[in-house]
């Protein structure tokens, strides 16, 4: 079950995009300006980043649920 707010984030940019934004914070260590930079073609400003990190950290943590 995911929260309002990452059903709209995954809604409006995708899973994917997600999931590449919080891969890029977490294991390269961008920050929102720069995924807004260089990340996914479907996050333009550092607030869709954010968002999008947001949202790929909660599949992250619903799938380590699934799989521990």
């Amino acid at each position: 079950m995911t929260t309002k707010n990452t059903a709209r984030a995954l809604d409006k940019y995708g899973v994917k995009a997600c999931r590449v934004a919080y891969h890029m914070h977490a294991n390269i260590g961008f920050g929102a300006s720069g995924i807004a930079f260089e990340g996914p073609l479907e996050l333009k400003t550092t607030r869709q980043a954010d968002a999008a990190i947001n949202a790929g950290r909660e599949l992250a943590e619903m799938d380590h649920a699934v799989w521990c």
